[in-house]
């Protein structure tokens, strides 16, 4: 019979044993050598080994021809009992020991090499022995030879005896693992019964979290069938009560589409488009004699308009009331808010005003009402847009070409005022108490005029961006002057902006809608300060209540959006008497489609029922009559704020049916009809609280924009209209017929400026008159108030708290950055070199790629940066440039070549994206100039700028004119090749630091004698400088360790000589670091690129010792890794935030603006121990002529105090309140009530919180340092 296949098992288990003989072997050797000393530290060498395992140890340590040292070895393990297996004291020669192990741990054979006692310690490494050890475990440590030898074995015996061992090993292997899970899986090893312990743990955790879960789950499903049955019935919902919550009493909910066709206007022969982006395709005619009220649309046929009823809804087969408007083609339409006229402005520049008393909109055909009155535009273009005075009858203004001019329909004459505009504009609108003009232009700028004083505008302020129109209204319903704006981003994004007009530079909110290209038009509902946005081409309609700023009812904005059935072209709100009052209906928006049909949105607030009317949801609205004539508009003064006379709603009361008014009508006729229909409210009185004045219409004052003036300033142009107190000149408040009370908050306005400071010599001076706004002024430069200047002879008091802490510094920065999508940063430029520069208009950075380019980019336009970005091009390598101190337009930039070129940056209005500017005013050239190193204007003389270079080993300074591009001076350096270079603070010094380990200071106008020297870091790599006062500098550079250090010098008072003050260890990298020194606060901020931290120390300039010289602050943290810094001059912070330093944050893909500042418990305060006066360093002191002659002249100082804030050494010290019994109860609560009025303060603390955060969106990014309140301020 054939054998039977051997099973194949067996073979596995074969290939697993040969596999498993061929594995490495846990056997070590290693050789080293051991020097001597008196009581040397023993060197182990460890292996891990478990117990009952043979180790064989063989050490070779021979004897190096003297007895002067002695080897001593110890066998150890690492267990708990610390067991020791041999112990052997002056080893010579070849030593070998076996022993066997007794636990589960590490095998340690430790060595120790004693010196003679004769030896001195200092000869010690002169001693060493050389020992070669061998350890050798388990299968690896039997000497199979002799065992072959002794049992007289054969090779394939030896080698099953070898295989066998490792097998055991194996398996000992094993068991060792197994018991160590069963130890693991036993937590309570002490209890023999409970062996499973962790196991059961887990099993208990499981079934115990899925059970929660389940359960949650549960809960869900029942909450949420709960919660969506009441919300499916209106009856369900509480009303909310106004006074638990005044400031959102509406709760807009998605306001629905009627739920039939049936209340649609549909088949009107209507435009199928605007006819211009500026044009408005609908508009809401209140009151028309005793008709009813309608709308007026863009007909069909070229110069018509459509007036349709809003009560009439239906369809209309192409038959409707359409008005003949005597014009080719409707351009701009407007109607006044008294139903009594409407403007139509032509192609041509032709403005007819149409009498509305006499248009019926429900018969359908023709109607030709009479023309009152016609104008021509003053340039004879296209009429952009117009729009009717809010308080007075028959004024409105139109808006042509670059013209402005305001028409009086009342009298047949040219334009009653007329203002030249910088640009065309996009929108205009008259301000909310009807005093001034607001216009934005096609350059991104919104300007407003007083148009009865004339001149130049009061404010110019930026807007959205982009040559993509926009739109604004003002919104009446807060305390303050308020714009609401629509609008384009840079990112091409559409916007909405809320801006309060005292402080244009940075908006209250700026919301993102969506990526759509359709103009947004805000409607306005002024009572409750709804604004809903329509976007042409949308479908959907949106909406923002903008919160009322009563003190104590702050309130998030509130947003919402509904759906549309057809892409919108247009919109209008109905007026109030349109409303269902008994459905709670507080808005009706009519929204114009592109095939002639009309959809009215009801905008209803849910109530629980709707048999009661809820007056709490109408406050008084206008009554529909003028507050007064255009005459008498014109002849008042800017002072002389009317009001609107107010009606409440009521559904019991209907509304009254006046009289039609014509344009020409007496000023009696502005009284309405007596009756029981009408319920006014009652009308202000002139010194009426703010909580009436908000309640009307009235006059929102608007700050004036005041140039600076350094003396007494002239007499004012028109001291009529001007105010003669010592207050600054505002659109003025509400006349108050008694000046002894306090003024209102919203009358207060008349005393705040948004310009420079007036100094205290001109308060009793006239007021001077509105003077045109600089064109290169932006928005960034206007954000923080101008400062007072004190004079260059002016010392800087000594502070009434020196000693304030600095610990609380930390550094903040916008969630969001700045500045975003940077492109083609170069990552060529040396390390030493700085890639980021920054005036106050320009921030530059280099560009990768030829030509030579550095890239510039207005401060004041934030947001995404251009792909190809605006630059100067040199056209060979660059290798340094700089920003002029004092021309924030002028930047220099060196190239390879050897020169330097002068370029002058455009004004920031003038801006464009992609521009190349390679033409140079002024190239700084010399035949003997090497490449550059540094570049370094003047800090105090006008013009002068110093190049650094290298002509081919002699270092040589050169001081050039930068407006003429002469040289003006040569310096020969000291030899060592110069490393960096940086100017005193008055400009008298320079300071070098060389790569010979040298810090040179020198005057440049006589080197030869004021020449000073000083070993400085003990590194030849590179270290930057900079000065802490006029006799300290700052050194940033490396030890001999290659560790970052920082070192204070100072120069002596004669100048004799430098001497090092102290020094401190940063830590270990390759970058070097840029200093930068806040001379008011002794603080200086360390960079370098590549990192991710901005390093913070205070400068002690009298320390006690070298380890006193500097105190570590916290360090600015971030995400990224950056590029390089670039820090604003101080005036350029925000005192009120107690910023102390603003820089700019450069990273390879953002620019980040970071502002360091220091929190303070009273804030309000003027923090005047830390803002002390300070160098302007925006203006020179002399010019670069003055300076060669030896002139030293400091730069002045300047107050950063704003005017008007308290100073903080002046400010009351907190007074403890002590706790008593007695004072427990005195406010008469419960424990309940008293812990339910605790829970709202907590709530509305944390809702104004909130706020403030979506406001400011400043975070502060570093994490490392808890940041925790100053009490330097008491």
């Amino acid at each position: 019979m054939p054998s039977s296949p051997r099973p194949p098992f067996l073979a596995l288990a074969l290939a697993a044993l040969v596999a498993l003989a061929l594995l490495p072997r846990p056997a070590s050797a290693v050789k080293f050598s051991l020097t001597a000393h008196h009581d040397p530290t023993p060197k182990c060498l460890w292996n891990y080994a478990m117990t009952d395992t043979l180790v064989v140890i063989s050490v070779s340590a021979p004897l190096a021809g003297n007895n002067l040292q002695r080897l001593d070895m110890e066998v150890i393990d690492g267990s708990a009992s610390r067991n020791t297996y041999q112990a052997k004291k002056g080893l010579k020669g070849e030593t070998r020991m076996a022993i066997t192990t007794h636990a589960d741990a590490d095998l340690g054979v430790c060595f120790r090499n004693v010196l003679d006692p004769s030896v001195p310690e200092h000869q010690a490494a002169k001693y060493e022995r050389l020992v070669d050890l061998d350890v050798d475990i388990g299968a690896d440590a039997v000497d199979y030879n002799a065992i072959a030898k002794q049992e007289s074995l054969s090779g394939l015996e030896v080698e099953m005896r070898k295989l066998e061992g490792v097998v055991k090993e194996i398996v000992d292997e094993l068991n060792y693992l197994k018991r160590r899970e069963a130890r693991m899986r036993d937590t309570n090893g002490a209890n023999p019964g409970h062996t499973e312990s962790t196991n059961d743990r887990v099993t208990k955790f499981f079934y115990l979290t899925f059970s929660t879960l389940v359960l949650l789950g549960v809960w869900q499903v029942i909450h949420l069938r709960s919660y969506f049955k009441k919300s499916a019935s209106p009856r369900a919902l509480s009303p909310p009560s106004p006074s638990l919550d005044p400031p959102n009493r509406y709760r807009l909910p998605a306001p629905p589409l009627p739920p039939q066709r049936d209340s649609w206007l549909t088949e009107l022969p209507l435009a199928p488009s605007p006819s211009s982006d500026t044009s408005e395709p609908l508009v809401s005619v209140p009151v028309s004699g005793s008709g009813p009220s309608f709308f007026l649309a863009h007909g069909a046929a070229a110069g018509t308009l459509v007036a349709v009823p809003w009560a009439h809804p239906g369809k209309y087969a192409g038959k409707a009331c359409v008005v003949q408007t005597r014009v080719a083609r409707v351009g701009a339409l407007a109607a006044d808010a008294w139903g009594e006229v409407a403007a139509v402005g032509g192609d041509g520049g032709k403005i007819n005003v149409l009498a509305l008393s006499d248009i019926d909109a429900s018969e359908p055909g023709q109607h030709a009402p009479p023309v009152l009155a016609s104008f021509d535009a003053p340039t004879g273009k296209p009429v952009d847009t117009l729009s009717f005075h809010p308080l007075a009858s028959s004024l409105f203004l139109c808006t042509s070409g670059g013209s402005l001019a305001v028409f009086d329909a009342s009298s047949e004459s040219e334009a009653a005022f007329q203002i030249e505009m910088p640009v065309q504009g996009w929108s205009a609108a008259w301000s909310a108490d009807g005093r001034c003009v607001s216009v934005g232009g096609r350059d991104g700028r919104l300007r407003l005029w007083d148009v009865r004083a004339g001149g130049a505008a009061v404010l110019d302020m930026a807007s959205h961006a982009g040559p993509k129109p926009s739109r604004h209204v003002h919104l009446s319903h807060l305390s303050h002057p308020t714009l609401f704006s629509t609008g384009f981003s840079r990112t091409r994004d559409r916007e909405f902006s809320i801006t309060d007009l005292r402080a244009p530079g940075t908006p209250l909110k700026t919301q993102r809608i969506d990526s759509g290209t359709g103009l947004v038009a805000p409607l306005l509902d002024a009572e409750r300060g709804i604004v809903y946005l329509a976007g042409r081409g949308d479908q959907t309609l949106r909406w923002v209540e903008v919160p009322s700023s009563t003190p104590g009812q702050a309130a998030p904005y509130t947003e919402g959006a509904c759906g549309l059935p057809f892409p919108a072209q247009g919109a209008a709100l109905a007026p109030p008497r349109e409303w269902d009052l008994m459905r709670a209906e507080i808005g009706r928006v009519a929204v114009l489609g592109g095939a002639g049909e009309v959809v009215p949105v009801r905008v209803e607030v849910p109530r629980r029922q709707y048999l009661d009317f809820h007056r709490e949801l109408y406050p008084p609205v206008s009554a529909g009559v003028p507050a007064q004539t255009a005459a008498e508009w014109r002849a008042a003064s800017s002072d002389d704020v009317p009001f609107l006379e107010k009606r409440q709603l009521d559904p019991n009361v209907p509304w009254p049916a006046r009289q039609a008014r014509g344009p020409s009508a007496p000023a009696s006729a502005q009284t309405p009809a007596q009756g029981p229909a009408l319920t006014p409210a009652p009308a202000p009185e002139k010194a009426a609280a703010p909580a009436a004045q908000t309640t009307t219409s009235a006059a929102l004052p608007v700050p004036v924009m005041q140039p600076q003036t350094s003396g007494a300033p002239p007499p004012a142009a028109n001291p009529t209209s001007t105010p003669s107190s010592a207050a600054r000149p505002a659109l003025g408040a509400a006349k108050k017929a008694d000046p002894e009370p306090e003024p209102a908050p919203a009358a207060q306005l008349s005393n705040l400026s948004l310009n420079r400071s007036t100094p205290p010599s001109a308060a009793a001076a006239p007021s001077p008159s509105p003077a045109p706004v600089s064109p290169s002024a932006s928005p960034a430069q206007s954000l923080p108030e101008a400062p007072k200047t004190l004079g260059a002879s002016t010392a800087p008091g000594e502070p009434f708290n020196p000693g304030w802490s600095r610990k609380f510094l930390t550094g903040k920065t916008p969630l969001k950055p700045d500045f975003y999508d940077v492109h083609d940063l170069s990552a060529t430029m040396s390390a030493d070199v700085a890639l980021l520069k920054a005036s106050p208009s320009y921030l530059l950075y280099p560009l990768s790629g030829p030509g030579g380019r550095v890239a510039f980019h207005p401060l004041a336009r934030p947001g995404r940066l251009p792909v190809h970005p605006s630059c100067v091009a040199v056209g060979g390598t660059v290798v340094e440039f700089c920003v002029d101190p004092f021309d924030s337009r002028r930047v220099c930039v060196a190239g390879e070549d050897g020169a330097v070129r002068v370029f002058a940056l455009p004004r920031v209005e003038e801006w464009a994206a992609g521009e190349t500017r390679g033409e140079a005013q002024v190239v700084l050239s010399d035949p003997k100039m090497d490449r550059i190193s540094e570049l370094l204007p003047h800090p105090a003389a006008k013009d002068l700028l110093l190049t650094i270079s290298d002509d081919r080993g002699n270092p040589t300074a050169r001081l050039w004119d930068m407006s003429k591009g002469e040289m003006l001076l040569d310096v020969q350096l000291p030899k060592g090749g110069i490393s960096s270079a940086a100017w005193s603070p008055s400009g008298a010094r320079l300071a070098l630091a060389t790569k010979n380990k040298q810090l040179h200071v020198l005057d440049p106008r006589d080197p030869s004698r004021t020449l000073v020297s000083a070993p400085s870091h003990d590194s030849i790599r590179p270290s930057r400088l900079a000065w802490a006062s006029e006799t300290h500098l700052v050194s940033s550079g490396f030890n001999r360790a290659a560790s970052r250090e920082l070192i204070l010098f100072r120069l002596s008072d004669a100048g004799a000589r430098v001497d090092k003050l102290g020094a401190t260890q940063l830590d270990v990298s390759v970058a070097p670091l840029f200093p930068f020194v806040d001379l008011d606060t002794r603080i200086v901020l360390l960079h370098s690129r590549g990192d991710r931290s901005c390093l913070a120390y205070s400068v002690n300039l009298t320390p006690k010792d070298a380890y006193d010289a500097f105190d570590k602050l916290p360090s600015f943290e971030a995400g990224g890794l950056q590029s390089g810094w670039a820090f604003l001059p101080k005036a350029r912070g925000d005192v009120r935030k107690v910023e102390i330093v603003k820089g700019l944050r450069l990273t390879p893909s953002t620019i980040e603006v970071v502002a360091f500042a220091v929190p303070r418990a009273k804030a309000d305060f003027f923090q005047n121990d830390i803002f002390v006066p300070t160098r302007n360093v925006e203006k020179p002191s002399m010019t670069a002529a003055e300076w060669l002659r030896g002139e030293n002249r400091p730069l002045e100082l300047i107050d950063l105090r704003p005017e008007g804030m308290e100073l903080l050494s002046t400010a009351p010290a907190p007074v403890k309140n002590v706790s008593t019994r007695s004072k427990i109860k005195q406010d008469g609560l419960t424990d309940s009530q008293r812990e339910k009025q605790h829970l709202d303060s907590l709530f509305e603390s944390a809702k104004a919180d909130e706020d403030s955060e979506e406001d400011e969106a400043v975070q502060p990014v570093r994490a490392k340092h808890r940041i925790e309140q100053d009490d330097d301020d008491w």
